[in-house]
């Protein structure tokens, strides 16, 4: 189960990260910046997707651990 996980994590986080990406550039739309509800909106999606990558580098680095004590098991 955690090698699937592990072998997904990349695209996962990289998945997020366009996620993150795009909500950051949606804050700097002029037009956003001009709409305090909008903008207000966004910087929520943005903590939000922010903590979505953060938690995903935690797994990748908790799986990568635990592929490496496997390894060094064996």
């Amino acid at each position: 189960k955690e090698v699937r996980e592990l072998e997904g994590m990349e695209a996962a986080i990289q998945k997020a990260e366009k996620t993150l990406e795009s909500l950051t550039a949606q804050a700097h739309n002029p037009e956003n910046v001009a709409n305090a509800a909008k903008l207000s909106s966004l910087y929520a999606e943005i903590a939000a997707a922010q903590e979505v990558v953060d938690k995903l580098f935690v797994r990748w680095q908790e799986l990568e651990t635990l592929k490496t004590d496997l390894e060094n098991e064996s």
